[in-house]
């Protein structure tokens, strides 16, 4: 009895542990750059334009035109994560296209959100957490809302997920838009699925028409974290461990 006693103390503060190494309230902590390597993200393109589609930088400024095959795959490596845990800096390669960017101009050029009146910009990575996913939740559906002036009203369906993609399942918050018929051209239909754990997107699928149609689906293939030593964590676990279970055998023996 006593011996179970210990067991299910040591458990529970294993369990706990882990929580708190993969719980944050901002980015996840292992997305961060290191000064040995930064997290590179790799998507595998499933669908794509056959045309070049321009790509616009910060301010509306004309960055150049992108064009990518299907079945070729898209990188991004996390280089700069703001004070403030509020975007991601990056290197893209997309296609023929190879750039220093930020997560908003991606959502915004690759259809990865809602451009409506309150812009809702998620990108390829968001915040983690419950207070954090609770607030993107919001923000998309405030970008949809049937208001005046609004171009991008429609309907928002979210929910949670465990998706298998490459073998691997993910835990996710999906989020799927159906834009109002427009005066002009198709409505954008965007789904988007994100690993609660990492916050990374790990599939999307979104499609609209203004003159020519636009189509971009991808899926997650790979996730690599820089190269962080786990041992401070393990020594301080098992610490942790060692002080519990020496406390409930006096606990114990005093009984």
């Amino acid at each position: 009895m006593r011996e179970k006693i210990i067991l299910t103390i040591v458990l529970i503060l294993m369990l706990a542990t882990q929580v708190v190494a993969v719980t944050d309230n901002n980015y996840n902590e292992r997305l961060y750059p290191t000064e040995e390597s930064n997290t590179i993200i790799t998507w595998d393109i499933i669908d794509v334009p056959e045309v070049a589609f321009s790509w616009w930088g910060s301010g509306f400024v004309f960055i150049g035109n992108w064009i990518a095959d299907d079945s070729t795959n898209i990188t991004y490596e996390i280089t700069e994560i703001g004070e403030s845990d509020e975007y991601l800096t990056g290197d893209l390669v997309l296609g023929n296209l190879s750039l220093t960017t930020n997560d908003t101009e991606i959502a915004n050029n690759l259809i990865l959100g809602i451009s409506g009146l309150a812009p809702w910009t998620p990108g390829l990575v968001i915040s983690v957490g419950e207070e954090n996913i609770q607030n993107e939740n919001e923000t998309a559906y405030a970008a949809a809302e049937r208001v005046e002036g609004n171009w991008g009203n429609g309907t928002v369906e979210s929910w949670y997920e465990t998706l298998a993609i490459n073998g691997v399942n993910y835990d996710c918050i999906i989020w799927n838009f159906t834009q109002d018929q427009p005066s002009y051209g198709d409505p954008q239909l965007t789904y988007l699925a994100y690993d609660l754990v990492t916050g990374v997107l790990v599939k999307c699928n979104s499609t609209y028409r203004f003159n020519v149609p636009y189509v971009f689906v991808m899926e997650i293939n790979n996730i690599a974290f820089p190269n962080i030593s786990i041992l401070p964590l393990v020594i301080l676990g098992v610490a942790g461990v060692s002080i519990v279970v020496i406390i409930a055998v006096i606990v114990l023996k005093k009984r």
